[in-house]
């Protein structure tokens, strides 16, 4: 099984507790990829966040604009079957379209 995260709101808020989960399906022989949506400008953010959780298998990054569809052609391109976002839009698109989404609450919400 291969998983997926967001990283603003999602990876940075609890990066044990996901790295943990992360790390225990690449144990299993699945893939873990980050899909994050930046603001305009950053899209070398994602060597960034691959110096933070280097075990992950792959990094995308990509304009904030098209973050809902992006979102889900990058979980379908990947095989991606389960994904962590804090955004409920990004989590109502993945589930009505076959992708097991979960909503993370960023701390203080």
């Amino acid at each position: 099984m291969n998983i997926g995260f967001d990283y603003s709101g999602t990876m940075d808020t609890y990066p044990e507790q996901f790295t943990s989960i992360g790390k225990a399906i690449q144990a299993q022989g699945g893939g873990v990829y980050i899909f994050s949506a930046v603001g305009f400008g950053d899209l070398a953010f994602d060597q960034v966040i691959t110096k933070q959780f280097p075990w992950v298998d792959k990094v995308i990054t990509f304009e904030a604009t098209h973050a809902p569809t992006q979102k889900l052609e990058l979980c379908k391109e990947f095989g991606v079957e389960v994904f962590y976002d804090d955004m409920q839009d990004i989590v109502d698109n993945l589930n009505d379209n076959g992708v097991l989404a979960f909503r993370v609450w960023r701390r203080g919400q």
